[in-house]
């Protein structure tokens, strides 16, 4: 079995999941599956900024406004913000990778439970 990874990285594949499934498997994308996706960038953006879990930045950390609070000023140089979006865009795109490559070889299963989800919103 493949290893999955730590929490964080498993709760980013886990909002993958539904976005990977209706943009590959029904070829469109439902409004569950943008708001996951918005979440995966959420979280990956604070998995980088605010608990220092990237080898790039190091162990550095910004204190950045609550959801919904405007930002006036960044607390960081340019510099700094090019080099988290180029950790973000990491991040993303190698979860991105390991999730399709994790739900590819059951595609008919994923299928299967990805429908029945969408007819009852809840399985038991």
């Amino acid at each position: 079995m493949k290893q999955v990874g730590n929490n964080e990285t498993v709760l980013l594949k886990q909002f993958f999941f539904q976005f990977i499934w209706s943009a590959v498997i029904l070829k469109k994308v439902t409004t569950g599956a943008q708001d996951n996706l918005k979440k995966v960038i959420q979280r990956a953006y604070a998995q980088i900024v605010q608990f220092r879990m990237s080898k790039k930045l190091g162990q550095v950390s910004f204190d950045l406004p609550w959801p919904g609070k405007v930002l006036v000023e960044k607390p960081f140089r340019e510099a700094t913000a090019h080099l988290i979006a180029e950790e973000l865009w990491r991040l993303i795109s190698s979860t991105h990778a390991h999730t399709l490559d994790l739900l590819t070889p059951c595609r008919e299963q994923v299928d299967k439970v990805g429908r029945r989800l969408l007819e009852k919103k809840v399985l038991e």
